[in-house]
């Protein structure tokens, strides 16, 4: 296969009503990144297809980060919503009795996602986009994305690599795809939306901080707000916490010698004056049950059984939101 080509960028002005895209299939789908937030993402592509919004087989995507998996939801072949929601359930128990799959997600995810790939493939390939970001051009990394694959495995490694963050994911400064060093998109894409489409839907679970909203609460939050960073200290820093902090930024934040870039991760999209691109986001149109601060340790936390449901809900109320908004029958 080609080498991956340039960044996807997101589509901020759309050219075609909602309905006349849904209709002609020009819309698409943009998942932005959110590491173990999947169930809020999966939350939001089962409304949209159960208002007949996102159509698999019409409507194309794209994903950054654990967005590249997520979107397979979206395609024919996939596991009904439900049972893809289950299954990543039983991936996240699995994760929260291996210290959160720290330096094992890429092998685990691999293995869970396999299958998947194999269903999906067929009806996805040449609609479904992967944004990467890569790691062996210049001092820093550069967004790039594929559209096509040659089978499974390729879409697989794709995934992979756009997932990947280095030392959590695994100990490899960067994964191999197409002769390529690769490493996870959202350091570079922020939304990235399918190219060609008239109408793209950008879907995010973190956003800029709110201030007010975090201050608001806040004593009612701080024990669930500990645990998850008791959660962390524990299962995934270990013992030596300076440690685990200063490998991890040497892998992510730092120029190396073996010929993978720095990974650049813009901090400005999550500070209050940052500026919000996603249509549908959790606290957008309700309160969100969960906080700012919760939602971000929860990126990095694979979630107990009552939050995933927690998340799985609430992509399908803010969905549902968005498209009442729309003025979409039925929602």
């Amino acid at each position: 296969m080609a080498s991956p080509g340039g960044p996807l960028a997101a589509l901020l002005q759309p050219s075609l009503s909602l309905a006349d895209a849904v209709n002609s299939g020009n819309v698409g789908i943009s998942y932005a990144g959110g590491g173990f937030l999947v169930l809020y993402f999966l939350g939001v592509s089962k409304t949209l297809q159960q208002l007949g919004i996102a159509r698999p087989g019409s409507v194309r995507t794209a994903g950054a980060s654990v967005g590249a998996l997520v979107q397979l939801a979206d395609h024919p072949g996939s596991w009904p919503h439900d049972e893809y929601a289950a299954r990543v359930g039983e991936l996240f128990d699995l994760c929260r009795s291996e210290r959160n799959c720290i330096q094992t997600l890429d092998a685990r995810v691999a293995q869970f996602a396999a299958p998947l790939f194999d269903r999906v493939w067929a009806g996805a390939n040449g609609r479904a986009c992967v944004a990467i970001s890569l790691a062996d051009e210049g001092p820093e990394a550069k967004g790039a994305s594929t559209c096509s694959f040659s089978g499974p495995a390729d879409f697989l490694s794709a995934a992979r690599a756009a997932c990947y963050v280095p030392g959590w994911s695994g100990p490899e400064a960067a994964l191999p795809f197409r002769g390529r060093k690769a490493l996870d998109g959202a350091l570079t894409q922020q939304n990235p939306c399918p190219p060609g489409v008239a109408y793209c839907i950008k879907v995010a679970v973190l956003t800029p901080w709110d201030v007010a909203r975090s201050i608001e609460g806040m004593p009612a939050s701080l024990p669930r707000t500990a645990g998850l960073l008791t959660d962390i200290a524990a299962k995934a820093i270990g013992p030596d916490p300076v440690g685990f902090a200063a490998a991890l930024v040497s892998r992510v934040a730092s120029p190396r010698s073996d010929g993978v870039a720095q990974a650049q991760f813009d901090l400005q999209r999550f500070l209050p004056s940052g500026k919000i691109i996603a249509d549908i986001y959790p606290g957008k149109y309700s309160k969100s049950p969960l906080t700012p601060a919760q939602l971000i340790l929860l990126a990095f936390v694979p979630a107990d059984a009552d939050t995933r449901r927690t998340l799985y809900e609430m992509g399908q109320a803010d969905a549902r939101a968005w498209a009442r908004e729309q003025g979409w029958p039925g929602a």
